[in-house]
């Protein structure tokens, strides 16, 4: 199924039961057991999850491991070290969204030269609206406290202890706006959605705005094995970039809460103008 613009050399994995159960797979005992679940749902037993991963990479694939929950974040990376030496080979295999992964995991992430994928906010603050928002309030507030919720972002963790960590605009990065990498940018900067009002969220987790464009450009490139093609202008790279009517790397303060509103004035894609704006 590969073609120029798609690899389909990875596979996606769920460590955890967050979206089919709606619990994550967490190592503390819940407060307040659910229908009768007392840490979150498992998956993959680890035994299970170190086959998967060895035999899929044997097979020259590469796995993305959905690990919402410490425990599930522990047997991912677990599996990933042990498929390495299994394989004797380097893969970059990828955790994605790590709530509340422990800094003893971080540390083994960035020593391993496993890739972290995280959200630059999956949503700035409770929802009740949001199924997902009121399954981490039901599931980790009412059970685990204040500090476990606001803990599941740990952005600027991941980068100071030395992870490759990448992003995107997976899921909307501000609710009422339109999925953007401007809205990305401002919500990592600021711990406000455009639309939000009040205190920002988890200000301890920001991110400078070259942070937030390396994990948009040059560590998303490293982690899916294309370094060498994009991810950074450079000759004998192709040339992907857009052009903006304000220069938003200036930005600091109160600016940063603007920077939806810079306008995209053209987009190139692999060298050619591909957008231009009326």
């Amino acid at each position: 199924y590969s073609s120029k613009h798609c690899d389909a050399s990875y596979i996606k994995l769920f460590a955890d039961g967050v979206v089919e159960s709606g619990t994550g797979w967490i190592s503390h005992e819940y407060k307040y057991p659910i229908d009768g679940k007392t840490h979150g749902n498992i998956i993959w037993e680890p035994s299970e999850l170190n086959a998967l991963t060895s035999y899929a990479n044997k097979k020259g694939l590469t796995i993305h491991t959905h690990s919402y929950g410490d425990a599930a974040c522990k047997a991912t990376i677990d599996a990933y070290i042990k498929s390495n030496q299994d394989n004797k080979t380097q893969y970059r295999n990828c955790l994605a969204h790590v709530r509340n992964i422990t800094d003893e995991d971080i540390v083994r992430a960035a020593e391993n030269k496993i890739p972290i994928t995280e959200n630059l906010f999956w949503h700035t603050d409770y929802n009740e609206k949001d199924p997902e928002s009121k399954m981490i309030k039901d599931y980790l507030v009412d059970n685990m406290g204040e500090d476990y919720y606001y803990s599941g972002y740990p952005m600027k963790s991941l980068m100071d202890k030395g992870v490759v960590m990448s992003s995107s605009t997976d899921a909307p990065a501000a609710l009422e706006f339109e999925p953007s990498i401007l809205n990305v940018i401002e919500v990592a900067t600021t711990g406000m959605a455009p639309e939000d009002d009040g205190q920002p969220f988890a200000v301890e987790e920001l991110l400078t705005i070259k942070e937030v464009l390396m994990s948009l450009t040059i560590n998303g490139a490293w982690q899916l094995g294309l370094e060498n093609e994009r991810g950074s202008i450079k000759v004998g790279k192709y040339a992907d970039f857009v052009i903006l009517d304000k220069n938003i790397l200036n930005y600091q303060g109160e600016q940063l809460r603007t920077i939806h509103n810079a306008k995209i004035l053209n987009t190139y894609f692999e060298g050619e103008n591909v957008f231009e704006a009326k």
